[in-house]
């Protein structure tokens, strides 16, 4: 396919789905490859060198690493090579990802996306134990979850930390400052690192919140050591994981005595917040390293991210409980990062233990919690009322301290797995079924969380979220724990399957990060698929694990693909537009007709079936083609 165009340089990329307030100006996230970031930390004294003219080629105004400070690099070396780029913030962002991404130098490249917490505005067994706090009664969401009882078991110890990942924390609120962790290293206002940790003064935790190519409101342009709330968001999560309980004011937190690590990663923008992706990674690892043994998140988007991921990684292997909100878009999946596997998914119900209208289902939810009206501490000593399932993660959040606060030996493992383990049934709307849209997640029970000695382990490490294969799929993970007697693995159509079909017998041999099966799927019709790991001890009850894959042996179709003249801010520009019948990620090649010179080439890093890309070149005649490859790997050209 050939045309003609005849305008200046220009270029830059359309994101399928997202849109340009989702993005960062002016900014690039970057993995160098290892030998790339040898160089890179020698730049300075080698302006010559292969980076370095990568950087001023594109004209980067500043570069800093995004994980300076990290108390056990060998966890994950991908965060050392990791880099924020800062260009002018008026740059055609597109140009300079694709640029990135060509170079060989540069592992992977990704926006700095913007995600938005999870809000919306407000639309007796055993010993319990009622705090005093005056507005108790409100919390209904608290009694439900069996809370009373569950604090007459345990209410919390000083030694373990929740960090709410947030928009910060208002830690001069009556209810809340008592909470407020101190970093016992740290001499306050002395202008000294006094205890090493690449951060000075942080005796309340860190503002990470720097982006000045963003027009936010308040405090946003650098981070520093004051990670104060300026939305409420945070101050509301931070409420409900632990505001100070018994104390005669306001009201009761899930985690009477476990301090709370506030720990800003979101600016305002439009009287809402919004996570950097750069600023959440370097806020997840100071939280890992600086003590917490929870951190909540409840914030996200459908946008996949790899220092998230890498972050997340880091934090799990420290042995981090990591709990995130599901998402509140009515969808049949978990979005970024609860979706991740290392990362408990919390959905929402409401005051009848059902699911609330708004919240995200499917199979990769793991547990739920109360999201509808929950009353919580908000900035300037006052009290509110949200719905959410960024309100659903900090209760799951709170019941894991009480549960490390009780058992500290307890692995983060073993805390997702009781969590699950004795959750309660979500129940239809006027029925006495189980809520199929779950998948069999249930809602939380504190009581029974606590109150568990040991978990039956069912766990599914490989493959991870939305990935797959064609004709054979390995299984690996971990089946065995209290009591087990056997496993076995289920397969079933769609992230809401109506039944689950066995594809292996069940096995009474305990297993351990191993592989327990090779899926067959050569007789399987493509499609999305729930595998699931059901594993089933000597007294009968069964605990689960699952993950959402595709089956796909059918390389995409790329259709209807057409160049367009057309005008952008001004500039002629040529939009190319196509779809393909399957998710696919794209990379559009071009190259002057009658050139041997290779094709150059822009790539996407978003999955979707329709794509947007457009161009600029100088005066000629040009030659280009679309490459898809979809989520298992198929490609065609």
């Amino acid at each position: 396919m050939r045309f003609k165009i005849s305008w200046s340089l220009i270029f830059f990329f359309i994101a399928c789905g997202v849109k340009a307030s989702q993005i960062t100006p002016g900014e690039l996230l970057i993995r160098l490859t290892p030998d790339a970031a040898r160089l890179q930390a020698n730049a300075r004294l080698q302006a010559n060198a292969p980076i370095s003219v990568l950087h001023a080629e594109h004209q980067v105004e500043s570069l800093q690493p995004l994980f300076p400070y990290l108390a056990r690099p060998a966890l994950n070396p991908n965060l050392r090579r990791t880099y924020l780029l800062r260009f002018a913030p008026d740059v055609e962002l597109d140009t300079l990802k694709a640029a990135y991404a060509e170079s060989p130098l540069v592992e992977a490249v990704a926006f700095n996306y913007l995600r938005p917490t999870l809000q919306e505005p407000r639309r007796r067994e055993g010993e319990a134990v009622n705090p005093n706090d005056p507005r108790y009664a409100e919390q209904w969401n608290l009694p439900l979850t069996r809370l009373p009882q569950a604090w007459a078991i345990e209410k919390g110890d000083a030694n373990v930390v929740i960090a709410i990942i947030d928009s910060g924390i208002d830690y001069r609120h009556d209810d809340l400052a008592a909470k407020t962790w101190v970093n016992p290293g740290e001499v306050p206002d002395n202008g000294l690192d006094d205890d090493g940790n690449g951060y000075v003064d942080d005796v309340h935790g860190w503002d990470f919140t720097d982006a000045p190519n963003v027009q936010g409101e308040g405090d946003f342009v650098e981070g520093d050591n004051e990670p104060i709330d300026e939305s409420g968001h945070g101050t509301h999560v931070a409420g409900i994981a632990g505001a100070m309980a018994d104390n005669g004011i306001g009201i009761a937190g899930v985690a009477w005595h476990c301090p709370l690590m506030p720990i800003r990663a979101g600016l305002s923008l439009g009287g809402s917040s919004r996570m950097q992706d750069d600023d959440s990674a370097a806020a997840i690892v100071y939280a890992a390293d600086n003590g917490a043994s929870v951190i909540n998140m409840s914030w996200g988007s459908e946008q996949v991210s790899f220092v998230i991921q890498d972050a997340i990684d880091y934090a799990h292997a420290r042995g981090v409980v990591l709990v995130g909100a599901a998402g509140n878009s009515q969808k049949a999946a978990a979005i970024f990062p609860a979706a991740y596997r290392q990362v408990i998914a919390v959905a929402s119900t409401e005051q009848h233990q059902q699911r609330f209208y708004q919240s995200n289902f499917g199979a990769s939810v793991d547990i739920a919690a109360p999201g509808n009206v929950i009353l919580s501490t908000q900035i300037d000593n006052q009290y509110r009322l949200l719905t959410g399932t960024s309100m659903a993660a900090p209760h799951v959040a709170g019941v894991a301290a009480l549960m490390l606060s009780k058992r500290p030996a307890l692995t983060h493992e073993e805390v997702r797995q009781i969590l699950i383990n004795t959750a309660d049934v979500v129940l239809e709307e006027e029925s006495d079924k189980p809520d199929p849209r779950f998948v069999g997640a249930g809602t939380l029970n504190a009581e029974r969380a606590l109150l568990a000695s040991s978990a039956l382990q069912a766990r599914i490490l490989s493959p991870e979220t939305n990935s797959g294969g064609s004709n054979a799929m390995p299984i690996i993970g971990t089946a065995g724990g209290y009591q087990f007697e056997s496993w076995q693995l289920l397969y079933g159509h769609s992230t809401v399957p109506d039944a689950f079909t066995p594809f292996t017998t069940p096995d009474s041999q305990p297993k351990i990060g191993e592989t327990l099966a090779v899926w067959d799927t050569t007789t399987i019709p493509e499609g999305i698929y729930t595998v699931r790991l059901q594993v089933t001890a000597k007294n009968g009850i069964q605990t689960q694990d699952k993950v959402v894959v595709a089956v796909d042996r059918t390389p995409p179709r790329v259709m209807s693909l057409t160049a367009t003249e057309t005008l952008y801010e001004n500039r002629s520009i040529t939009l190319f537009t196509w779809a393909t019948d399957d998710v696919t990620r794209n990379t559009l090649y071009y190259r002057r007709k009658n050139q041997l010179a290779p094709f150059a080439s822009v790539a996407e890093n978003e999955l979707g079936k329709e794509h947007f890309i457009s161009l600029g070149l100088p005066n000629g005649t040009y030659q280009f083609f679309v490459e898809a490859q979809n989520a298992v790997g198929l490609t065609v050209t």
